[in-house]
């Protein structure tokens, strides 16, 4: 909501959708709620949805930008000049939201961000109302059987040097294990690590570190000739360490790192920002040895018993700690509620809340920030 001093006041909201998160591939209602102390002549009112990315920095004196349109639609109240009285008016509008629509999210030199904007276009100036919400390109993991997969990577050292009059080797190997690679945030990424070493090899500790990172793509603006450049920003989501100076030759060590809110990884072509996720494990002694194990974020979590057929889970079937939003219509939800008809979903699995993403802290000049599903659910690969 947007109040200008002693002017109109107005709300945006999403009908039975008090998260304001919308799903790709859905159709939205929305209402707008006017209120007008005191009469006003109007040439036109209408509701602007946008969806834009913008990503800007400066590096060696050369100025970087992109900008990219994902959603321009415009829907038109008041056509002609009206003077409206002093009341309260309502509004309502419908939106379609495309299915390659990209996820909402909010990085230090860039975003992808989505707006109603309500506005009262008068003979002399103009009032607009703002209101920002979050979108989600769904992303279902059990559409991709290879994240069933465990992971597991190997790191080895061996070293030899000169004692006196002998020569000594000393060797140092862990094994990290992860019983599957996709994730959802409110999951658990549990680790297990198995090690193998000389006892002249001292590992003072091990570490799991958790990041996410965004590339951009931008073009020089002070150049005669546009030179295209990489920019990336890495963020720590979480951090989780283990003592392991007591293992002489053999041990094993456990880590769990949760998964924050956050938006799903960008699995698709975009021309300004994408996302990613990685896993960092890192064992601790006179250097520091490090495994990097890329991840992959979703917005529905693996089940522990994959149906026969991925197909047979359509991007409609997503759990929501909201309402349907509307009933009795053709018009798909923009915030379904949980799927009955899903093979492995007891009555008791609780639906998603809707968190705030909280890895930018109070680095962003923006005040908005966006909510992504998080799932209590306990799983027999995260617990």
């Amino acid at each position: 909501m947007s109040t200008p001093t002693n002017g109109p006041t107005c709300f945006i909201e999403f009908e039975n959708n008090p998260e304001k998160v919308v799903y790709t591939g859905t159709v939205a209602i929305g209402t707008v709620r006017l209120t007008l102390p005191e009469p006003i002549t109007v040439r036109s009112v209408f509701i602007e949805i946008s969806g834009v990315a913008c990503a800007k920095t400066t590096k060696r004196r050369r100025n970087y930008k992109s900008d990219w349109v994902y959603l321009n639609y415009r829907e038109i109240f008041i056509g002609g000049e009206t003077i409206l009285t002093p009341g309260t008016y309502t509004y309502e509008f419908v939106c379609s939201f495309s299915s390659d629509l990209p996820t909402s999210c909010e990085g230090i030199i860039g975003y992808k961000r989505y707006t109603a904007t309500f506005t009262l276009k008068m003979p002399t100036n103009s009032y607009d109302f703002a209101e920002p919400f979050t979108v989600i390109r769904h992303i279902d993991l059990n559409t991709m059987p290879h994240l069933r997969e465990p992971i597991y990577k190997l790191y080895e050292e061996f070293s030899m040097y000169k004692s006196l009059l002998c020569c000594v080797s000393e060797y140092m190997k862990f094994a990290v294990h992860i019983p599957v690679g996709g994730y959802v945030p409110g999951q658990n990424i549990n680790i297990q690590i198995n090690v193998y070493k000389s006892a002249d090899h001292v590992i003072h500790e091990f570490t799991a570190e958790l990041f996410k990172e965004i590339n951009y793509s931008m073009t020089s603006t002070s150049s005669i000739l546009p030179n295209k450049s990489r920019f990336s920003e890495s963020f720590t989501l979480g951090r989780a360490d283990v003592n392991a100076s007591e293992i002489l030759a053999e041990g094993t060590v456990f880590l769990n790192i949760p998964v924050p809110a956050v938006p799903p990884t960008d699995l698709h072509c975009d021309a300004v920002i994408k996302d990613q996720y990685m896993l960092c494990i890192s064992a601790i002694s006179y250097k520091t040895h490090q495994i990097k194990i890329p991840i992959i974020i979703g917005s529905y979590p693996l089940r522990d018993d994959p149906i026969p057929s991925a197909s047979s889970f359509s991007d409609s079937a997503i759990l929501s700690s909201a309402p349907p939003l509307f009933e009795n219509t053709a018009l798909t939800p923009s915030a379904p509620s949980f799927p009955e008809n899903l093979s492995d979903a007891p009555n008791y699995d609780p639906p998603p809340t809707y968190e705030e993403a909280t890895y930018l802290s109070n680095t962003s000049s923006n005040s908005f920030k966006p909510k992504y599903p998080s799932f209590k659910r306990k799983t027999s690969y995260s617990n």
